[in-house]
């Protein structure tokens, strides 16, 4: 278990981690006989764990590398979508015995003897707010697999040549700590179609250049997961979609009946609701709201219950029938929701 959290960890790195886990356990206090002399109490997996906190690995310093505490059991709904990223992830840990995952999870069983390899790139898209975070977050943190994570609008620079030494450095320092994954966030901005003429001055072909060849890269040394959100995947150019670099795509999309009645019990665990609320009429309520409004409702809900009665406990059925009307307001009036669903389902027809 300690080796597989120390992915990336240097010699160096690994002394410093043991002296911060020692004086960890020594700063800890320990009931004991003042006139005994100062001794070193043995060390353990909370030491260890409190010492990770404070030593980060010296090879991906330079990009955010904490992994989200995101799992699969804080999604609600998409029990299909869940079960094929599962099997992809296990595809992933068989190429990397004993370098990754929980034991004893069926969804990770080892499937030698099938042919299959392990995709070298995912793509997460779908709607605003119904969830391309939350399950990348997710994959980053059941895979236990090291994770840069990278914001497509943050890569650029306005200085010459920068943008792509950095995505060089990025997946520079992937390969360093394989596994890995490289989780980027609004691929499309770093991914736009080329011979678009926006003024770029072509800047755009040169990133998604250096991108392609990267990917390409990833091809001949396996261990490292490219995983992209985006809401415009008709804005990506064509050659990052093709075999060999995004194997895997898969569309997020508005959760079905079933999907929001999952979303909804699980939101209810966290907000409490009072008896009266009835969980089947608010799901039939809720029809085409993504999983960000869902949320958003019952955080509304409890801050008016708590307007309402400062000592209150549970959420009432009227405290959400009131929020409900403001969110059908504002989603009713956002036309460019229904364009941006449309341009979606045409650019998943496509890809059949």
């Amino acid at each position: 278990q300690t080796s597989r959290l120390t992915m990336g960890y240097t010699a160096r790195d690994l002394a410093r981690l043991v002296r911060e886990t020692a004086l960890t356990a020594l700063r800890t206090p320990t009931p004991a006989d003042p006139l005994d002399p100062p001794s070193l109490p043995p060390l353990t997996l909370t030491h260890w764990n409190a010492a990770l906190g404070v030593v980060r690995p010296s090879q991906n310093v330079e990009f955010d590398t904490r992994v989200p505490s995101r799992t699969w059991a804080d999604l609600g709904g998409f029990g299909t979508i869940k079960k094929r990223l599962q099997l992809l992830l296990a595809l992933i840990r068989e190429a990397h015995p004993g370098q990754m995952g929980a034991e004893g999870d069926p969804t990770m069983a080892p499937r030698t003897g099938l042919g299959l390899k392990p995709p070298s790139g995912l793509l997460l898209y779908g709607p605003p707010g119904c969830g391309k975070t939350a399950f990348a977050q997710a994959i980053a943190n059941e895979s236990k697999m090291n994770t840069i994570v990278v914001r497509g609008p943050e890569v650029f620079s306005k200085y010459f040549g920068d943008t792509e030494a950095i995505l060089r450095r990025i997946f520079a320092t992937a390969r360093t700590i394989a596994p890995c994954i490289v989780w980027i966030d609004e691929i499309d901005t770093i991914t736009r179609k080329r011979g678009n003429a926006d003024g770029s001055g072509g800047i755009d072909e040169r990133v998604l250049s250096t991108l392609l060849n990267e990917m390409d890269g990833v091809q001949e040394r396996p261990g490292i997961l490219v995983v992209g959100c985006t809401t415009y995947p008709d804005r990506i150019d064509d050659a990052i979609l093709r075999p060999g670099r995004f194997d895997q795509l898969v569309y997020l999309p508005i959760p079905s009946r079933d999907d929001r009645d999952s979303i909804i019990r699980a939101l209810a665990r966290q907000h409490p609701l009072a008896p009266e609320v009835d969980i089947p009429q608010l799901v039939d309520a809720t029809d085409q709201l993504t999983p960000a409004y869902l949320e958003n409702l019952f955080r509304e809900a409890a801050i008016m219950a708590l307007r309402d009665n400062i000592d209150a406990q549970v959420i009432e059925q009227h405290h959400l029938n009131s929020v409900l009307e403001t969110i059908w307001a504002a989603f009713k009036a956002d036309d460019r929701f229904q364009t941006l669903l449309a341009n979606l389902v045409t650019f998943r027809t496509s890809r059949k």
